[in-house]
């Protein structure tokens, strides 16, 4: 996954912190995300389940776009794996915007690649 998409992530996730007022965010890494979600976990657990959601799509859309040995060898399986974790990622986003807005966390407009 590239940096830009690793840091518009993080962003996300900080304002949800922000939000949530869990302090220290800013200073957490994508490696380290798991530490600041499980703290979202406890204040809003719905939260949690919708950023979850969204890292992990976008970690399963990119290991397989990455997957070059399915993508040589399998080229219609990958392709298929691959619009089905791409129609996750989607769906994934709606979710995080949906809930946004319900509970009026500012996130900007999504526009990861």
């Amino acid at each position: 996954m590239d940096n830009d998409t690793k840091d518009l992530l993080m962003q996300y996730l900080g304002r949800y912190a922000e939000h949530y007022n869990i302090e220290n965010f800013s200073q957490v890494t994508f490696k380290k995300r798991n530490d600041l979600l499980e703290k979202l976990r406890d204040k809003d657990g719905d939260a949690y389940a919708v950023l979850e959601n969204l890292f992990n799509c976008f970690i399963k859309e990119d290991r397989i776009k990455n997957d070059k040995e399915k993508f040589d060898k399998a080229r219609v399986l990958w392709e298929s794996e691959h619009a089905a974790a791409e129609k996750e990622k989607v769906a994934a986003e709606m979710k995080l915007i949906q809930f946004s807005k319900a509970h009026h966390i500012a996130t900007g407009s999504l526009s990861v690649k």
